[in-house]
């Protein structure tokens, strides 16, 4: 079968011949049926593209030698294509392991000599030999091919024995001494519980032996692990018996998977996000073992890629963005910055007030038309023009009213609401303001190394700044509580800690713009997971589509629409309209009307001296 991911195939081969070596081609002794080399022949050349050497691995129950005839076909089909490698697993010991240029090989070759087919004690050991001679890194495909003497009765423990061991897709091929023209294919379908049987054709083809994926696993009980990880998953309590249910995104994604794989889900909510622990003793736990040893098949959850050699994950379905997330703490104002701001005012007003004034003078408006309260109407763009005798007076004036007007209202309202924003909360735009805070910093352990590859980490200083925590939980309630840290967190899950957070129409939390991007994200598997590519397939088609950032954002759209929540937003949107609006026009009515009697006190000793 040719495909990217190429073939691994395991032929059960038992015989009492050499222990270990490099196998070397025996004579053909006997006129047995040429199915065997035929079916090796057809699945090497399938796989000619990817396999580059093979692994054979024999076992001989049978003890009388009948293996020895068969063996020159079988060599002779397979390593006329690439170089083989030959292990006797009767003469092996039980820890023997298969070196990792062995295990390495592209096509494993494991035939099974025998009477009779294998009982519970013989398919138990068979699939001991395939677990430790197939590379625990690599899908493991078999095919069984069986030499016996009588013909079977039932396959099915041998079947369930390798099932047990995590080999999904295998084939027998038996071929029985006793009819020499009787080679049968045997296949079970895990998901079904179901061995079908048929007779071999030598015209047959054998490239469709082995599929990539399960594209129907037909109710499969599907065993995945599932935690607390906004703003993509959440696990919530019910009302009844306490009994806890799972929400969010990935929750969505799982069920549309569930839909197109034909698997029944069987979650295992986990209470802790301890990715990996290692012990004293030099024992580990964590989520990474348990899914390496089996107890769940997948983390359904969006993690970023991390890179370990027993996992692998889907293909990325996006790129999570990590920022600082802060209390809203009040700025210190200094002196010198009071009289800065203070200055910067008070000229803006003056500048726009004295152009007004200039164009009214060389208009020639008379000194009586420069009323305080018409100054203060231009500059909150009322309508407070005069009166003049001319039509073309009052053209011009009204235009000069309107652009100073627009421009006046435009840059006081800008102006004034980036200034109390700026001077009511502590700005951290760069790390360095953050460093030298007194804010601990607060980040995963495996998430230090996105601010590191940043080259943000120069010195030991900022390095013991830094606490690394198991549960972003623990960093949200001590900031909310003791106002005392800074999370490193997601900026999703952080825009909905905010509005989750709020007290007097303001939020406790504040996202700066110390921001990195992280590896990219997707659904983690053991190592050789024959799920990974379906997977991958119905991730890109959501993503694609949009499906998947629809749901996302209608999830965080529903999460934010409660009661209490629409009161709190409701009142911070009239605080952004007093911080944004009001107050910078209650400024504006304050300076411009001292600076208009200023100038109009002006005038008048102006004129008072012009007349003397």
């Amino acid at each position: 079968m040719a495909g990217r991911r190429g073939l691994l195939c395991t032929v059960l081969l038992y015989c009492l011949t050499e222990s270990r070596g490099h196998f070397r081609p025996l004579n053909d002794r006997g006129r047995e049926d040429d199915s065997l080399a035929d079916i090796l022949r057809k699945v090497s050349r399938a796989s000619s593209t990817s396999t580059r050497d093979v692994l054979l691995v024999l076992r001989d129950s049978s003890s009388d030698g009948q293996a020895d005839d068969i063996l020159g076909k079988i060599l002779a089909a397979t390593a006329r294509r690439a170089p083989t490698f030959y292990v006797n697993a009767c003469q092996a010991e039980p820890e023997f392991q298969v070196s990792s240029c062995a295990l390495s090989r592209d096509l494993l070759v494991y035939i099974y000599v025998s009477q009779r087919e294998p009982d519970i004690v013989e398919g138990e050991l068979v699939a001991d030999d395939l677990r430790r001679f197939v590379h625990t890194h690599s899908r493991p495909k078999v095919l069984v091919l069986l030499i016996l003497r009588q013909s079977r009765s039932d396959l099915a423990i041998l079947f369930r024995a390798i099932w047990s061991r995590r080999i999904l897709d295998a084939i027998v091929v038996e071929y029985c001494r006793a009819n020499e023209h009787s080679t049968t294919v045997h296949r079970y379908d895990p998901f079904a519980g179901s061995i079908t049987q048929e007779a071999y054709h030598s015209g047959e083809d054998t490239s469709e032996w082995f599929a990539d994926d399960f594209p129907d696993m037909r109710g499969y009980p599907f065993a995945y692990a599932f935690l607390r990880r906004p703003p993509y998953s959440d696990v919530v309590s019910t009302s009844a018996g306490g009994r806890r249910r799972m929400k969010g995104v990935d929750w969505m994604i799982i069920q549309a998977l569930a839909d197109k794989m034909n698997f029944s889900g069987f979650g295992k909510i986990l209470t802790h996000n301890i990715y990996i622990q290692t012990w004293s003793n030099g024992s580990t736990d964590g989520i990474i073992p348990d899914l390496i040893s089996g107890e769940y098949e997948t983390l359904f959850n969006t993690m970023p890629v991390f890179v370990d050699s027993d996992v692998q994950f889907t293909d990325s379905v996006h790129v999570e963005k990590w920022c600082f997330v802060v209390p809203r703490l009040p700025a210190r104002q200094n002196l010198i910055e009071f009289q800065v701001n203070g200055l910067r005012l008070f000229f803006a007003s003056f500048s726009i007030v004295g152009i007004v004034w200039l164009c009214a003078r060389f208009m020639r408006l008379e000194p009586s038309r420069w009323h305080p309260l018409r100054i203060v109407g231009i500059m909150l763009t009322s309508s407070f023009p005069p009166a003049p005798s001319r039509l073309h007076e009052r053209i011009v004036f009204i235009s000069i009213f309107a652009a100073c007007a627009r421009y006046s209202s435009s840059l006081f309202a800008e102006l004034m609401s980036v200034t109390l924003e700026s001077d009511r909360y502590a700005r951290f735009d760069h790390l360095s303001d953050l460093i030298d805070s007194d804010l601990t910093l607060m980040m995963y352990r495996d998430m230090v190394d996105i601010v590191q590859d940043s080259v943000v980490l120069e010195n030991r200083d900022t390095e013991r700044k830094i606490r690394r925590i198991d549960r972003m939980d623990t960093c949200l309630e001590t900031l909310l509580m003791h106002r005392n840290v800074a999370c490193f967190m997601e900026q999703g899950w952080a825009e909905l800690a905010a509005v989750n957070n709020m007290r007097d129409g303001e939020s406790m939390l504040r996202t700066t713009k110390l921001c990195y991007r992280s590896s990219p994200t997707g659904y983690i598997f053991s190592k050789g997971s024959p799920y990974v590519r379906r997977v991958s397939e119905l991730l890109l088609m959501l993503t694609q589509g949009g499906i998947r950032e629809k749901w996302q954002r209608d999830y965080l759209h529903n999460e934010t629409r409660e009661m209490s929540k629409d009161k709190v937003v409701n009142r911070d949107r009239m605080n952004f309209m007093y911080v944004g609006v009001f107050s910078p026009m209650l400024c504006v009515l304050k300076i411009g009307y001292s600076l208009s009697i200023l100038v109009f006190i002006g005038e008048l000793i102006w004129k008072r001296l012009v007349n003397v």
